[in-house]
């Protein structure tokens, strides 16, 4: 199931809540570590089915196939046609993209030890 390797999984979790970035075609969303999973399991598997069978599995039968399919059609496959909607609805003349999401991405995970407060504390201190 090619059409979702193009989803990019990036963990946002903190000790209060398991959340993940789902990152498609330049386009971020928030998700639950269920939805995530599902990903996981969807990138992996050849088929739906094969895909909704164990991903029941892994979630220890919580969700019928019925709620799976429903998540996927409903969730997970309009991601993707969201992005070929808004560019079809573009209002810009002309678009220029000054940085790919594939090099924030990379500076974003070099430069996360920044964020953490004690290099603010520095950070700020040297500039007062």
């Amino acid at each position: 199931m090619e059409e979702y390797k193009s989803i990019q999984i990036q963990d946002l979790s903190s000790s209060q809540r398991q959340q993940y970035l789902l990152s498609c075609n330049g386009k971020y969303y928030e998700v639950s570590y269920a939805i995530a999973e599902l990903v996981k399991v969807l990138q992996d598997e050849k088929t739906i089915d094969g895909a909704i069978a164990i991903y029941i599995k892994k979630m220890n039968g919580k969700y019928t196939s019925t709620q799976v399919l429903h998540i996927i059609i409903q969730i997970i496959q309009p991601l993707q046609n969201k992005v070929k909607e808004e560019k079809r609805n573009s209002s810009f003349l002309y678009e220029k993209e000054l940085f790919s999401a594939a090099a924030i991405d990379k500076f974003s995970d070099a430069f996360r030890f920044l964020f953490n407060r004690g290099y603010m504390l520095m950070v700020f201190l040297i500039a007062i």
